[in-house]
């Protein structure tokens, strides 16, 4: 199953670890106090220009990409259970 992050991003749900809601103002603090340790991270990936609603942290081989949407959390939610339904 897939999963639509937003933007022609879609990634494999097996390699979700998880999604945060970017909304919430702890979770924005943690995720910029992170990202401010390595400002040259190859692995973060912003799909939209705008204010990123949901963080989703993925793993595949080994290796961890981040992905800021603008899609919240919720909505992300939504969409997992609806391919895990077989909607």
């Amino acid at each position: 199953m897939i999963l639509h992050l937003g933007g022609d991003i879609i990634i494999p749900m097996k390699e979700i670890v998880a999604i945060l809601n970017f909304e919430d103002r702890d979770i924005a603090k943690e995720m910029d106090r992170y990202i401010q340790k390595d400002k040259e991270r190859k692995n973060i990936d912003y799909i939209s220009s705008g204010e990123p609603k949901s963080c989703i942290i993925t793993k595949k081989n080994g290796a961890e990409k981040i992905y800021f949407s603008p899609i919240s959390s919720i909505t992300l939610l939504r969409r997992s259970r609806r391919h895990d339904a077989g909607v």
